[in-house]
């Protein structure tokens, strides 16, 4: 299964971070995430 992604925006909007984030090599400090209006579990264990 291939599944492509775009992500849009402005110059230093996040693209970069919000891909790596999903990917998991950028771990989230803070915040929270939503998906469909749910927010998504972060899962830090440093």
């Amino acid at each position: 299964m291939l599944l492509l992604f775009k992500s849009k925006g402005e110059n230093r909007a996040g693209k970069s971070t919000l891909m790596k984030m999903l990917c998991g090599v950028v771990k989230p400090d803070q915040g929270d995430m939503f998906f469909n209006g749910r927010i998504i579990p972060i899962n830090n264990s440093t």
